[in-house]
């Protein structure tokens, strides 16, 4: 195997990093090939096979994980029961609706580790995002994003530690996870659900806004929106409006209403809101 320089020497820009690297493998990797990039995953859901090696989707669904279409069976509930057969000791794995989710990991999150990762070389910052809805990229990239901003811009260790701390809780509260680790990044083992397929949250998607004018913003509906409802939109860089509407107005015959719904499409409806950008996405307190 050549030594570690020479991948730089032959043009190599960027080194993916497995999963199971830890924070200390980091900085060894640095220090070997200082100037190639690092790129790492810090958000997302965890495989349980090793490095993401698995077949089980693939012999029970026939959709290959490897090939990006995994039907996710880690996460179904099984029941498990021991069998003695030919003196040999053999689990069956069942799927049961009332079964555990045995091999259910929790999800991945190092979003108060980023000035760690940082220090340690990492250039770029990996976010599950396959098959994801846009209210879930828009909440996690837009949180890693403002996180990676007061990283590099707060001098007070103390304040950031409380910055990055809001935004841990903004992730564990209004995103559906099954439940936060730090994966193998501190030499520990990644921790695992195994009480249910995710974590309830307090909040939902429920619309996205289509275009801004003179203080009024319009918005497809894809889940139910009350008047009165508590509401936050997420734009850019997770900068979050808060509002609570005593008025809805349907976009077609501009009459007010008290509530509408994403079924059909999506209702389109008009709020009264601060200035907005288009695309930004919308949720709402269960």
């Amino acid at each position: 195997m050549p030594p570690p320089l020479s991948f730089g020497r032959q043009g190599i820009k960027r080194i993916i990093l497995g999963r199971e690297v830890t924070l200390d493998e980091i900085k060894e990797i640095r220090r070997a090939v200082p100037r190639v990039e690092l790129e790492y995953f810090v958000h997302g859901a965890m495989c349980m096979a090793y490095s993401g090696r698995c077949f089980l989707s693939k012999e029970l669904t026939g959709r290959s994980g490897n090939l990006g279409d995994c039907a996710q069976p880690c996460r179904w509930p099984y029941e498990v029961s021991l069998k003695t057969e030919k003196h040999e000791n053999f689990f069956e794995l069942v799927e049961e609706q009332h079964g555990t989710y045995l091999l259910n990991s929790q999800d991945l999150c190092l979003v108060k580790y980023l000035p760690e990762l940082i220090k340690a070389g990492v250039t770029s910052f990996k976010i599950e995002g396959r098959a994801k809805s846009v209210y879930y990229l828009a909440t996690i990239v837009g949180i890693y994003r403002a996180a990676l901003n007061a990283t590099q811009k707060m001098k007070s260790p103390a304040l950031l530690k409380k910055k990055l701390d809001y935004f841990y809780q903004e992730l564990e509260s209004k995103i559906i996870n099954r439940g936060y680790t730090t994966g193998f990044l501190l030499g520990k083992k990644a921790g695992q659900n195994i009480n249910d397929a995710h974590n309830k949250v307090a909040w939902e998607f429920c619309g996205q806004t289509l275009a801004w004018a003179e203080g009024l913003a319009l918005v497809k509906v894809h889940n139910t929106i009350l008047a009165n409802d508590k509401l936050e939109i997420i734009k850019p860089d997770y900068d979050i409006i808060s509002l609570r509407p005593e008025v809805l107005f349907d976009a077609k015959t501009a009459q007010e209403i008290k509530e509408a719904h994403g079924g059909g499409g999506g209702q389109m409806i008009i709020i009264e809101t601060p200035k907005v950008p288009a695309a930004t996405v919308w949720r709402r307190a269960l």
